[in-house]
């Protein structure tokens, strides 16, 4: 396993346990709202800030070359680290949406406020710097409106504003059996969250910066073009199937075919596994783990996952020629 390691998936989670806990009505809205404005002010607005210590000051003028490096190792764990963190908060946001803007409609605005703060600096702060070289791939280039993955997830979330935060189909709600007793339960506050101050050895809890992949640009359901937001928070289920059951690929074949959502999205899994495979600057786990997921899902499925599986290799080899 790479730099990705337990502490980066642990705020994710922790975030979309914490939407659905609002959601089943045991934590306040405010909460969660509160959780990631800390999280959103600290790490991704402050990495703009350009003050320093004096001693900080004073280093660079006796061995300046040692304090650019050092200071070039920050920025990158910094701006790594905010990506990773606007990221947590836009997959968590969806879900929980529609019960802040109804309960908390001005810290939800704070949010979104934050957000989009974020994504207007970082164009020329940090696009510039880590995704100059990350060129996203796309079988089909006329449909490539929008090649950031931050600002398209964004996009969507705007989108799911104007239209007064509709429900999105793909999300589970795995507590929905126990809503008649949780509606009339009581709900708690959690102490605020304190942020550590970042240094260099920080990287291991942040996540390269992820770009576009889409063999199948145009995903269809059983009988319609598969919604993006949907398409979003079924990526994130995948990727978590595949970091949870890392230790047992078949299992994890299994429960990556078995989602409980209405619609088909077998193309998508195809889609998520290779591009995790193909990820840069490096694969989470070796790329063994993933070819045994292939195999298995053809096996479980050869009749539906092998012809989709040939459009992809199609695909990845019809772009070849255009590719550095």
């Amino acid at each position: 396993m790479g730099n990705f390691g337990n502490a980066t998936i642990r705020v994710k989670m922790m975030l979309k346990f914490l939407a659905e806990l609002v959601n089943a009505n045991v934590v306040l809205p405010s909460t969660f709202l509160s959780i990631s404005h800390s999280l959103l002010s600290s790490t991704c607005l402050g990495i703009f800030s350009n003050h320093k210590e004096k001693e900080e000051e004073e280093e660079e003028e006796n061995n300046p070359n040692n304090n650019t490096n050092k200071q070039e190792q920050m920025e990158y764990v910094e701006s790594s680290r905010a990506h990773y963190i606007a990221l947590c908060v836009m997959l968590a946001l969806p879900s929980v949406a529609k019960e802040c803007f109804t309960r908390n409609p001005d810290q939800l605005s704070s949010i979104l406020t934050l957000l989009q703060s974020w994504i207007t600096l970082r164009q020329s702060s940090i696009k510039s710097k880590l995704l100059f070289s990350l060129s996203p791939f796309h079988s089909n280039q006329k449909e490539a409106s929008n090649s950031d993955y931050y600002e398209t997830m964004y996009e969507q979330i705007l989108n799911l504003q104007s239209k007064n935060w509709i429900k999105i189909t793909a999300l589970i709600h795995p507590y929905s059996a126990l809503e008649s007793t949780l509606s009339q339960s009581s709900q708690h506050e959690i102490p605020s969250l304190f942020i550590p101050k970042l240094n260099p050895c920080s990287i291991s809890c942040s996540e390269p910066p992820r770009i576009l992949f889409k063999l199948f640009p145009g995903l269809k359901t059983s009988d319609s073009i598969m919604e993006p937001m949907d398409r979003f928070v079924l990526e994130e289920y995948i990727r978590d199937i595949l970091y949870f059951f890392n230790v047992d690929h078949k299992l994890g074949a299994k429960f990556l075919l078995k989602l409980p959502v209405t619609f088909n999205y077998d193309q998508l899994v195809i889609e998520v596994v290779i591009g995790a495979m193909m990820n840069l600057p490096g694969s989470v786990f070796r790329w063994v783990y993933y070819s045994d997921v292939i195999g298995d899902l053809v096996r479980n499925s050869q009749s539906l996952i092998a012809p989709i599986l040939g459009m992809a290799i199609g695909s990845l080899f019809g772009e070849l020629d255009g590719k550095e």
